[in-house]
C-alpha cells in the first residue's frame, strides 16, 4: 500500500505523498526491498521513493535526505530520518504491528539469530560478493589475478563457514515454517540467509543452500 514517486516528483510538489505516513527511500539492489516487504507485511500506508544506481552506487539525491546518502533511509511519520536496517525494522514493529504479527515467544533465540546473520554471517557474504563483483570493474591483468585470489578465499575460508552457516540454520529451521515456529518473529534474522542465495557464483550458493534443504526451500 505504497504512493509511489521518484526524488524529483517529491521535491516538486508534496502532493504525490500523503502527510502524516512513514517514507521510505529505497535504491534498487540494496537491503532496502527489505523493508517493502516488511512494510506490505505489516499492511500499512507509506510514502515509496524510489532511486536508481548510477554507474553502481548511490546517486547524490540521497544525501539531501540524510548526509550518509545510504539506503534503506526511513523518514518516520514524524519526520525524523531513521538509516540502518535494525534500527528501521525496530521503529516499524514498534510503532505498526499492532496484531502481535512479528511477536515471538523466544526473544532470546530470536536475538540470537538475528545477531548470527549479521555479525557471523553477513561478513562472509559480504567478503564473497565483493570478490565476485570487484573483478569486473577491474582491468586486465589486475582481474584475472583478483579471480585467482578469489577462487583462494572460496577454497581456504568462505565454501566451509557458508557451509557451516547452513548447517546450524537448518537445524534451528527444522520442519518450521519460519525461524521462529509459527509466526514471522523477529524478521532481521532473514536477511543473511536470502543474501547467500543472491551470490553470483551460482556453485557455492546453490551447493551451501543444498546443505541446509529447509532453509534452502524458504529462500
Amino acid at each position: 500500500m505504497a504512493t509511489t514517486t521518484t526524488p524529483e516528483s517529491a521535491t516538486k510538489a508534496d502532493t504525490t505523498q500523503k502527510a502524516g505516513l512513514p517514507t521510505l527511500h529505497h535504491l534498487n539492489n540494496s537491503q532496502s526491498q527489505r523493508m517493502i516487504w516488511l512494510l506490505e507485511e505489516l499492511g500499512i500506508e507509506y510514502n515509496l521513493i524510489k532511486y536508481n544506481r548510477i554507474d553502481g552506487h548511490a546517486p547524490p539525491s540521497l544525501a539531501k535526505i540524510h548526509p550518509l546518502g545510504k539506503s534503506p533511509l526511513l523518514v518516520t511519520a514524524a519526520g525524523r530520518p531513521v538509516i540502518e536496517t535494525s534500527a528501521i525494522i525496530s521503529h516499524l514493529l514498534s510503532t505498526y504491528d499492532r496484531a502481535g504479527k512479528f511477536a515471538t515467544a523466544d526473544p532470546l533465540r530470536d536475538e540470537m539469530l538475528s545477531s548470527f546473520a549479521g555479525s557471523s554471517l553477513g561478513p562472509v557474504t559480504g567478503i564473497e560478493l565483493f570478490l565476485e563483483i570487484l573483478p569486473a570493474h577491474s582491468p586486465w591483468p589486475v582481474s584475472s589475478l583478483l579471480r585467482t585470489v578469489h577462487g583462494m578465499v572460496r577454497k581456504n575460508y568462505t565454501t566451509a563457514e557458508f557451509e557451516k552457516a547452513m548447517r546450524f540454520l537448518d537445524g534451528e529451521l527444522g520442519e518450521k515454517e519460519w525461524f521462529n515456529g509459527g509466526g514471522v518473529g523477529e524478521v532481521r534474522c532473514y536477511g543473511g540467509v536470502a543474501e547467500v542465495g543472491g551470490v553470483e557464483g551460482e556453485d557455492i550458493a546453490e551447493g551451501c543452500l543444498e546443505e541446509g534443504d529447509g532453509e534452502g526451500e524458504w529462500v
